[in-house]
């Protein structure tokens, strides 16, 4: 428990809390890599140090590798030399089933494994390097409604040639997993396609996305939805198959609307409106903001653009008087240089705060003034504090004026 005893003047304050104190030693945990055959070697490796970065020796660690199903594979022990390190060497077994492992290390010294210093997934699979590789290209980076995707499939040797006898089967997978208990990939797989590679070791398949593109109608917040596909080529001459699994985004919208960082002073409102096509990509575009009042109508508060990032900076946007139990609602319009048009609704529901506080910047260089607006509340004095890293740097009394 720690206690706290302040006075100032005829003043005092106690004050008391219970801080409970966890171990100082850090742990990072490190594999030489993430991917094994059984068979194979693993390294581990475990660097220890304290809160000022220090490496910590001298310390016992227990290595402990676990299989899919919190059996103990494998446990070593091992200490930390003068730099902190510790490490470890397996042979994994011939006979280690697949999956996906998790290595552990804690503190050796303490009756239980509760003081962990780190952990990391290893995977345990077996592979043969491929003799040709499988590509897919999309014609657009996204779909909208009503439109269809044309994917092109391609199959090359690894020195350069076409596979020109070839099958390629295109599925969209629903679920794939590895079942640790059966030693198989367990798939889900619909919308099955099959072709022929030409001579030049390509294929073309259209898919339909009007599935995809109705079910975000019955869910309005999915705006992008992300299917999985996968295409299998089987060389006919050697009966090798090899695969490549890609994704097809099919949106709702040309561009997405996103708002963020809501706040409430009052009847005016404070926050950012994101713009981006369904690819990631900023939109430039001419942002309407309106608000329906209570007889339904939208009337138009604010007309701006956004940036070259595709944000805009919405800053005390007079909100139209509404009943208290009715959040306001924004009806958001934004059309680009294309004429791609959105709309959407939102209700705003920032937090209320007493205050607003802004600055004339967001950087300033060491001997800058710091211009502070403060609106909202009551006339009178308030306190300004200037806080760092949790302690107050700085602080003032302000006067706010009618």
């Amino acid at each position: 428990e720690l206690a706290v005893d302040g006075s100032k003047g005829p003043h005092r304050k106690l004050a008391s809390a219970d801080i409970e104190v966890v171990s100082s030693v850090r742990g990072l945990l490190s594999t030489d890599k993430s991917l094994y055959q059984p068979g194979q070697s693993l390294h581990a490796r475990l660097l220890m140090y304290d809160v000022s970065k220090r490496p910590v020796p001298a310390t016992p660690a227990r290595f402990t590798l676990y299989d899919p199903v919190d059996s103990v594979a494998l446990r070593a022990m091992a200490t930390t030399n003068s730099f902190g390190i510790a490490s470890t060497d397996w042979q994994l077994p011939e006979t280690l089933r697949l999956g996906d492992y998790w290595l552990r290390a804690d503190n050796a010294a303490a009756h239980d494994s509760s003081e962990e210093f780190g952990r990391s997934v290893v995977r345990v699979s077996r592979y043969d390097l491929p003799t040709f590789s499988v590509m897919a290209a999309l014609d657009r980076k996204y779909y909208l409604p009503g439109q269809q995707a044309d994917i092109e499939v391609t199959g090359t040797y690894l020195f350069g040639k076409p596979v020109t006898g070839g099958t390629v089967r295109l599925v969209r997978q629903v679920e794939r997993r590895w079942d640790y208990s059966s030693q198989q990939w367990k798939l889900d797989e619909a919308d099955s396609q099959v072709a022929e590679l030409n001579e030049h070791g390509r294929a073309r398949f259209t898919v339909d996305l009007t599935a995809a593109h109705a079910l975000q109608k019955d869910w309005f917040w999915r705006q992008i939805t992300d299917l999985t596909y996968a295409a299998y080529v089987t060389d006919t001459s050697t009966g090798r198959t090899e695969q490549r699994r890609f994704t097809v985004r099919a949106s709702r919208e040309p561009i997405q609307l996103y708002v963020s960082g809501q706040r409430r002073v009052g009847d005016t409102a404070s926050f950012y409106v994101t713009a981006f096509y369904a690819d990631g990509s900023p939109a430039l575009v001419r942002l309407q903001i309106g608000q329906k009042g209570v007889d339904g109508a939208t009337r138009v508060l604010r007309t701006l653009e956004t940036n070259r990032y595709g944000v805009a900076i919405v800053s005390r946007l007079g909100l139209l008087a509404s009943p208290s139990s009715h959040l306001p609602m924004l009806v958001l319009e934004a059309r680009d240089r294309s004429n791609a048009y959105v709309r959407r609704e939102e209700a705003f529901w920032g937090r209320e705060q007493v205050f607003d506080v802004s600055t004339d910047r967001t950087v300033y260089r060491p001997g800058e003034p710091i211009i502070v607006s403060i609106r909202g509340g009551e006339s009178g004095h308030v306190a300004l504090d200037v806080v760092r890293d949790h302690t107050t740097v700085w602080s003032t009394r302000i006067r706010l004026k009618q």
